[in-house]
C-alpha cells in the first residue's frame, strides 16, 4: 500500500464517522485500489465527497464508486469559491503555529499536478497546493502539509472559525490581515 497522506487522512475520517462497519468492510489502512482510483482528485473534491456520502448515507459507509461519484459531482464554480481555498486555510494553519517573527520568513509553497475532468474544457489541468515550507535560517525548515492540518481536526476547525461565517474574507482582506501582522506569502492558489 502506497502511503498518501491525504488518502489516509481520508481513511481516518471515514473510520471515526462510520466505525466498525467501515473498517470491517475496507480494513483498517487503505487499499491500493482506494489510492489509485483517489489519485487524481484534488483536496477539495475529496472533501466534498466526504460530506456528500455523510449525508447520503449516515449509517452504511461508501463503496469507492460511491465515493469517487460523489467527489467528483463536485461544482466546478464550487471549487472555486464558497470560501477559502486549501492555500488559504493552510497559510493560517501555519499562522497559527508559529510566531509572527517566525512567520515574516520566507515562504514556498509546493503544488502538485491533478487533472480534474468536471473543469471546462482546456482547463482540466491544474496544481493544488500540498503544503508550505518556512525557511527559519541556519538551513531548517517548518513543513506543514494539507494532510497534516486536515488530520488536526480541532486545528482545521480553529481554521475554519477564523474565517468565521459566511461570507469569507476576500483574497484582498487576507493580503491586508497578512501586512498588518508582518506575515509574508501570497496565498492565492495558482492554477495552470
Amino acid at each position: 500500500m502506497r502511503a498518501d497522506p491525504r488518502i489516509k487522512a481520508l481513511w481516518k475520517k471515514l473510520t471515526q464517522c462510520y466505525g466498525t462497519r467501515f473498517t470491517e468492510t475496507y480494513g483498517d489502512t487503505p487499499t491500493d485500489l482506494w489510492a489509485d482510483a483517489l489519485e487524481g482528485l484534488t483536496d477539495a473534491q475529496i472533501a466534498y465527497g466526504f460530506r456528500i456520502v455523510q449525508k447520503q448515507s449516515p449509517v452504511h459507509p461508501p463503496t469507492l464508486p460511491q465515493f469517487e461519484q460523489a467527489a467528483k459531482s463536485m461544482p466546478v464554480a464550487q471549487q472555486n469559491s464558497g470560501g477559502p481555498n486549501v492555500q488559504t486555510q493552510l497559510c493560517q494553519y501555519a499562522s497559527m503555529r508559529m510566531s509572527p517573527d517566525v512567520l515574516a520568513r520566507p515562504w514556498t509553497y509546493l503544488y502538485r499536478e491533478s487533472w480534474d475532468d468536471t473543469r471546462p474544457k482546456g482547463l482540466e489541468r491544474c496544481a493544488e497546493c500540498t503544503a508550505v515550507v518556512i525557511d527559519l535560517g541556519d538551513y531548517t525548515t517548518a513543513t506543514f502539509t494539507v494532510a497534516q492540518m486536515l488530520e488536526d481536526g480541532e486545528g482545521h476547525a480553529r481554521v475554519m472559525r477564523y474565517f468565521g461565517p459566511q461570507p469569507y474574507p476576500t483574497e484582498r482582506q487576507m493580503q491586508v490581515y497578512r501586512a498588518s501582522k508582518n506575515v509574508l506569502g501570497d496565498c492565492t492558489n495558482d492554477r495552470d
